[in-house]
């Protein structure tokens, strides 16, 4: 179930909350007495996103409206002083300074 999970979470943006509560439906009462609670569940496959990679340094770093969010869809790029040889980027949502 969680290789399905991740395999779904990797190929699709659907709705992680939707995406559980279909796949979790197709299963016997006995089999979601073992799953954990849905947070975990919604973190495994919240995290199988596809994420750009890596960049090599800080030159090749490209921040854009996708990966400057959190989550729950708030700020996460605290400071960017711009492209340059000595570039400082702080992630950090406000609430966590």
């Amino acid at each position: 179930m969680k290789d399905l999970m991740r395999k779904r979470g990797r190929e699709t943006n659907d709705n992680p909350h939707i995406a559980i509560g279909e796949m979790t439906s197709l299963l016997s009462e006995s089999a979601k007495s073992l799953l954990p609670n849905q947070h975990p569940l919604k973190m495994m496959y919240k995290r199988q996103r596809i994420a750009p990679p890596n960049p090599v340094s800080l030159k090749e770093l490209q921040l854009d409206a996708d990966n400057i969010k959190t989550f729950s869809n708030r700020n996460f790029l605290f400071y960017d002083s711009g492209i340059g040889p000595d570039r400082i980027v702080i992630f950090a949502t406000k609430e966590n300074i």
